[in-house]
């Protein structure tokens, strides 16, 4: 912009009316701070929340005051209005970030076409509209930059009938339970038993191994819910080997190691390897020993039970 521009925008007018509206909005903040009862940041960190704002306009002020140059002046009333301006831009740009980041989640990141539309209707969990929109959408198990639709189908159910239904159509279209590296059971299993059968029922293997070699269904062990125990039972039903093991153990120390104590005995009774197992060093008989030590009175029957197990093994030897 051309000075001579500049000296025909009444820069005055405008720097004294943001710092009298700064002023203002500050004080109204600071009364409501003072009467919501709310804790406000103390020591250091408070005080330049209260001093800096002054101390700034009081330095714009000056500096606006002193200069005749109406470059300056500008620079100098652009500074001020600085947080008005960002105050104004961040909303918009979180709603254009937020809007780019749905459209992601959406699809978008991997889909176009019919395989997009697809995944448009499974995000919005409309069951209907899956139906009507599978006979378009071609291989749900061909991958699209890394991810198949049957997987984002998974990634996005959820423990609603809508979601039940989006993932049985999918199943009958083709879906494949077992497409590798990322496993549909183990999100299934994370939406509980109904569908979890409903893949197993579908040929899902629940001896796959995880990206850490780990069988899939050794993701119940770390619960020691009911929940967990309903879906121990039918992964053991539907051919869970029991002599699985990764580097150092096999299900009996990765449920201990989690303290799914119920999971572990659960496990130790159907005949699982019990004895000399360990996970990351740390063996099975210690894990029970230190979970007695330290819940003396609210250790689970189930510690008890394989302690002394554990004990009577020990005294054979």
């Amino acid at each position: 912009m051309p000075n001579g521009a500049l000296t025909t925008i009444p820069l005055a007018r405008i720097f004294w009316t943001l710092l009298a509206i700064e002023v203002v909005a500050f004080e109204v903040v600071m009364i409501l701070a003072a009467t919501a009862g709310g804790q406000s940041p103390e020591g250091p960190v408070g005080a330049w929340i209260v001093i800096l704002p002054p101390l700034v306009w009081a330095l714009l002020a000056y500096l606006f005051s002193r200069s005749d140059s109406p470059a300056k002046r500008l620079t100098y009333t652009v500074l001020l209005a600085l947080p008005l301006i960002l105050l104004v831009v961040g909303p918009v740009y979180q709603h254009i970030q937020l809007a780019m980041w749905e459209r992601g989640w959406r699809g978008a990141d991997y889909f176009s076409g019919a395989q997009l539309a697809l995944a448009n209707a499974i995000y919005d969990h409309d069951a209907e509209r899956v139906t009507q929109l599978l006979p378009q959408a071609g291989d749900l198990n061909k991958p699209y930059h890394d991810m198949t639709l049957f997987e984002f189908a998974m990634n996005n159910a959820d423990e609603t009938d809508a979601s039940f239904e989006i993932v049985r159509a999918m199943l009958a279209a083709g879906g494949n339970p077992n497409v590798p590296p990322r496993i549909p059971l183990l999100s299934a299993l994370y939406r509980g038993p109904r569908f979890a059968q409903l893949l197993l029922d579908a040929g899902a293997d629940p001896n796959a191994l995880d990206e850490a070699g780990r069988p899939i269904w050794w993701t119940v062990l770390s619960a020691a819910s009911d929940r967990g125990l309903t879906l121990l039972t039918l992964l053991l039903a539907r051919g869970a080997g029991l002599k699985q093991r990764d580097r150092e153990g096999g299900p009996v120390a990765w449920a201990a190691y989690h303290k799914a104590w119920r999971a572990m005995w659960f496990l130790m009774e159907r005949g699982a390897d019990w004895k000399n197992e360990q996970a990351f060093g740390q063996p099975v008989a210690r894990m029970l020993a230190m979970e007695l030590e330290y819940n003396k009175q609210g250790a689970p029957e189930e510690v008890h039970k394989a302690l002394a197990k554990y004990e009577a093994a020990a005294k054979e030897h």
